[in-house]
Protein backbone atom coordinates (compact mmCIF):
# COMPACT_ATOMS: atom_id res chain seq x y z
CA UNK A 1 0.00 0.00 0.00
CA UNK A 2 1.16 3.51 -0.81
CA UNK A 3 -0.19 6.84 0.50
CA UNK A 4 0.11 9.91 -1.71
CA UNK A 5 -1.54 13.23 -2.41
CA UNK A 6 -4.82 12.84 -4.27
CA UNK A 7 -5.08 13.93 -7.90
CA UNK A 8 -8.06 14.80 -10.08
CA UNK A 9 -7.94 11.34 -11.66
CA UNK A 10 -8.72 9.87 -8.20
CA UNK A 11 -12.08 11.59 -7.61
CA UNK A 12 -14.23 8.80 -9.05
CA UNK A 13 -12.61 6.19 -6.81
CA UNK A 14 -12.86 8.49 -3.80
CA UNK A 15 -16.55 9.06 -4.46
CA UNK A 16 -17.23 5.32 -4.71
CA UNK A 17 -15.35 4.61 -1.48
CA UNK A 18 -17.15 7.44 0.32
CA UNK A 19 -20.57 6.09 -0.66
CA UNK A 20 -19.75 2.55 0.44
CA UNK A 21 -18.08 3.53 3.70
CA UNK A 22 -20.78 6.02 4.70
CA UNK A 23 -23.49 3.45 4.06
CA UNK A 24 -21.58 0.70 5.87
CA UNK A 25 -20.63 2.90 8.82
CA UNK A 26 -23.71 5.01 9.44
CA UNK A 27 -26.79 3.26 8.03
CA UNK A 28 -27.72 1.92 11.47
CA UNK A 29 -27.87 5.44 12.97
CA UNK A 30 -28.58 7.81 10.05
CA UNK A 31 -31.29 7.45 7.44
CA UNK A 32 -30.22 6.36 3.99
CA UNK A 33 -31.65 9.57 2.51
CA UNK A 34 -29.52 11.70 4.87
CA UNK A 35 -26.43 9.69 4.02
CA UNK A 36 -27.16 10.09 0.32
CA UNK A 37 -27.51 13.86 0.79
CA UNK A 38 -24.07 14.00 2.45
CA UNK A 39 -22.60 11.95 -0.39
CA UNK A 40 -24.29 14.11 -3.02
CA UNK A 41 -23.18 17.36 -1.34
CA UNK A 42 -19.66 16.47 -0.23
CA UNK A 43 -18.47 13.62 -2.44
CA UNK A 44 -19.79 14.45 -5.90
CA UNK A 45 -17.06 14.80 -8.50
CA UNK A 46 -17.17 18.62 -8.69
CA UNK A 47 -17.00 18.99 -4.92
CA UNK A 48 -14.11 16.55 -4.68
CA UNK A 49 -12.16 18.36 -7.40
CA UNK A 50 -12.72 21.62 -5.55
CA UNK A 51 -11.54 20.07 -2.28
CA UNK A 52 -8.32 18.85 -3.88
CA UNK A 53 -7.22 22.46 -4.29
CA UNK A 54 -8.47 23.75 -0.95
CA UNK A 55 -7.20 21.38 1.71
CA UNK A 56 -5.15 18.33 2.49
CA UNK A 57 -6.30 15.29 0.55
CA UNK A 58 -4.55 11.94 0.43
CA UNK A 59 -5.35 8.54 -1.03
CA UNK A 60 -4.14 5.08 -0.20
CA UNK A 61 -3.59 2.93 -3.25
CA UNK A 62 -2.72 -0.66 -3.91
CA UNK A 63 -1.93 -2.05 -7.36
CA UNK A 64 -2.69 1.44 -8.79
CA UNK A 65 -6.24 1.38 -7.35
CA UNK A 66 -7.52 3.85 -4.77
CA UNK A 67 -8.51 1.86 -1.68
CA UNK A 68 -8.93 4.65 0.88
CA UNK A 69 -8.67 8.37 1.45
CA UNK A 70 -8.27 11.05 4.09
CA UNK A 71 -8.93 14.75 3.84
CA UNK A 72 -9.10 17.89 5.91
CA UNK A 73 -10.12 21.38 4.96
CA UNK A 74 -13.08 23.48 4.02
CA UNK A 75 -15.71 22.50 1.48
CA UNK A 76 -17.52 24.53 -1.10
CA UNK A 77 -20.22 26.78 0.28
CA UNK A 78 -23.52 26.66 -1.57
Amino acid sequence: MRVREARKKDVEGISEIAEKTWMDSYSSIISESTIQKVIDDCYDLDSLEYQLDKGLFYVAEEDNEVIGFAHAGSRRRK
